[in-house]
């Protein structure tokens, strides 16, 4: 002969409840961003940026992305930027300042401004990078990038 017992929550003892709970991260991922645009001035090109972007807390939102014209450029920029919520039919602004290192044609740091604007996945950003001489014989360049985005 078994005996057995059914234990309800009400009926079981107080020091057989157990709660379990998961800590809410501080963190919330984005997920990935696609950038299809040009850069501006005399020296025009096609341009791509894909990324990733995560906001903690949840209005400042970080990324790291990497951007080339196929052909002599090649940049990875970590960025951070502060964006407003979106509200009904009004989008989301966001400002940003950044570093990117450009890899190609020749390996420099920079600093980045930007400034977005986003209704859901999609939107707009403008860039401003300038890029210091590092050394005698080289010389500070700027260059402005126009994106279409869109997060994946």
């Amino acid at each position: 002969m078994v005996a057995e017992r059914s234990l309800t929550a009400a009926s079981a003892p107080e020091w057989l409840n157990v709660t379990l709970t998961k800590p809410t991260p501080w963190w919330t991922p984005g997920g990935v961003q696609l950038g299809l645009g040009a850069r501006l001035g005399d020296d025009s090109r096609f341009m791509v940026r894909l990324g990733y972007q995560l906001a903690a807390p949840e209005s400042f939102l970080h990324s790291l992305s990497v951007e080339t014209d196929f052909r002599e450029q090649l940049v990875f920029t970590p960025l951070t930027q502060y964006a407003t919520p979106q509200v009904a039919i009004i989008p989301s602004l966001g400002l940003g300042l950044g570093v990117p290192v450009q890899v190609l044609p020749e390996a420099r740091p920079g600093l980045r401004l930007l400034a977005d604007l986003h209704f859901g996945p999609l939107g707009a950003a403008l860039s401003w990078d300038h890029y210091p001489a590092l050394r005698e014989g080289t010389d500070s360049f700027s260059r402005l990038i126009l994106l279409l985005q869109i997060g994946l």
